[in-house]
């Protein structure tokens, strides 16, 4: 049974870092189907193949020495699923906000409560948005308070409004999301508004984009970048819809925003799926915030001495276990960056749950809105 736990954490991890990088989603989904079979049927394989007494594969293994390869790979799961999996769960459930986070507060929103319904839409897999479980429909508005060593004196107190992951695929509907940005103008005008991609997953729903994002307003500007799922779609038809919203686009560019009469530059990071990636060769000399769409970015962030990171792309998992987090993770650093906060100086990165997701589903991982006030 340890062996077992083991085979499907490298698994999880594995298949976590290939999702990260930039394949065809058929591709994608094809493996995605070995690796289930895989888990349910490579105990079964490897006891019909070799045998479940370890001490008796050990004496067969001195005659027959093929035996050592599944052998050593049964050994190595076992390390992996009782020592090395419960240390990470370990490690994760003791880890606390760095001290960059002077406060984190939330209070949940219900969608279905304030509607009276719920609105599943008209999407693929609008049965999902039924089930009595789902949490799509509850989303957590958290208002973040940082600490940033450089933060210029006059933006004390600046508020940015961070989204990411719309994924509109027609559930939840479209009112679901005009409800959100109403929620969100009920807080106050943000003064920065950054969305980090993943916008739509099917080109239908361009014309929702004008809807959704036309409830918002800001008082100085609104930047977004684009995410994986809009890279399969049509990524420029995306872009005119933003702009025509008022959000300024960087796509692996770089603007600078004036703010409260001081320099911000602003740099997207669309990488890994849109090439090339920013050249940050020129960059004038101010504060820097990078919008990533994959919180994968951090070492090119800290590289480049960024003071302020914002990404989304993980979703927190959408189904979060009991004890053990999140799971299905498409990171290169499998679960560490799911969600929430990060100092890793000179960097603070910021990783959005996110509004949606292309499956809607939820567990014990609320869709997230973040306000962040800088300090």
């Amino acid at each position: 049974m340890i062996a077992w736990v083991g085979h499907g954490y490298w698994l999880m991890v594995t298949l976590n870092m290939i999702y990260s990088r930039p394949f065809h989603r058929s591709f994608l989904r094809t493996l995605r189907k070995i690796y289930g079979l895989f888990l349910v049927i490579g105990p079964l394989a490897f006891g019909i193949l070799v045998g479940f007494d370890l001490l008796a594969n050990i004496d067969r293994a001195a005659g027959e020495p093929w035996v050592w390869g599944p052998l050593g790979y049964m050994l190595a799961c076992a390390v992996l699923g009782g020592v090395w999996f419960p240390l990470v769960t370990l490690w994760r459930l003791t880890r606390r906000n760095p001290a960059a986070v002077l406060e984190e507060k939330t209070t949940m929103f219900d969608v279905e409560v304030e509607l009276g319904r719920r609105p599943v839409g008209d999407g693929k897999h609008k049965h999902v948005a039924e089930w009595s479980f789902n949490g799509i429909f509850q989303v957590e508005f958290t208002t973040l308070r940082l600490k940033l060593p450089d933060l210029p004196p006059a933006w004390r107190g600046l508020t940015i409004l961070h989204l990411s992951d719309l994924h509109l695929f027609g559930t939840p509907d479209l009112i679901h999301y005009q409800m959100l940005m109403r929620r969100c103008m009920a807080d106050g005008k943000p003064d920065l508004v950054v969305l980090s991609g993943d916008i739509i997953d099917d080109g239908k729903y361009l014309d929702w984009i004008a809807p959704i994002l036309g409830e918002l307003s800001w008082n100085i500007a609104a930047v977004a970048i684009l995410g994986n799922h809009d890279w399969w779609q049509d990524a420029d038809a995306v872009r005119e819809r933003m702009k025509a919203c008022g959000f300024r686009i960087l796509s692996n560019t770089s603007e600078v925003i004036d703010v409260r009469g001081l320099p911000l530059v602003a740099v997207g990071h669309e990488g890994p799926w849109f090439r090339p990636g920013p050249n940050v060769s020129a960059l004038p000399e101010g504060f820097r915030l990078l919008v990533s769409h994959s919180p994968d970015n951090i070492g090119w962030a800290r590289r480049h001495n960024f003071q302020l990171m914002l990404s989304g792309h993980n979703h927190g998992g959408q189904i979060r276990i009991p004890v053990v987090g999140s799971m299905f993770v498409p990171s290169w650093h499998s679960r560490k960056y799911d969600m929430g906060t990060f100092d890793e100086p000179p960097t603070v990165l910021h990783v959005n749950r996110g509004i949606a997701g292309k499956e809607p589903i939820r567990f014990r991982c609320p869709p997230q809105i973040t306000r962040i006030v800088l300090e």
